[in-house]
């Protein structure tokens, strides 16, 4: 197993929060998702395999956050509006 590059950037703004490239962070978890389905459950010990598989709920869970946050920007950018959180 390889392990991805990770592709996203962080930036700190002047008021010292931390901003994300959403796209390029997607992509790394996604990539991320697709490792650990090819770790063969047969070589693993049962926790191990529990470990895997909480792992990957919880990737699923953020790969399903950053594309509800692309999918309101999109949204709104269609309807002219800006997205501030």
């Amino acid at each position: 197993m390889t392990m991805t590059k990770n592709t996203y950037q962080l930036t700190e703004g002047p008021d010292s929060t931390v901003w994300v490239s959403i796209q390029p962070l997607q992509s790394d978890v996604l990539n991320t998702i697709k490792e650990q389905m090819e770790i063969d459950p047969d070589t693993l010990s049962t926790e191990q395999q529990n470990h895997v598989g909480l792992k990957m709920i919880q990737l699923k869970g953020i790969y399903d956050f950053l594309d509800a946050l692309l999918i309101e920007h999109n949204l709104n950018k269609a309807n002219g509006t800006q997205t501030t959180h």
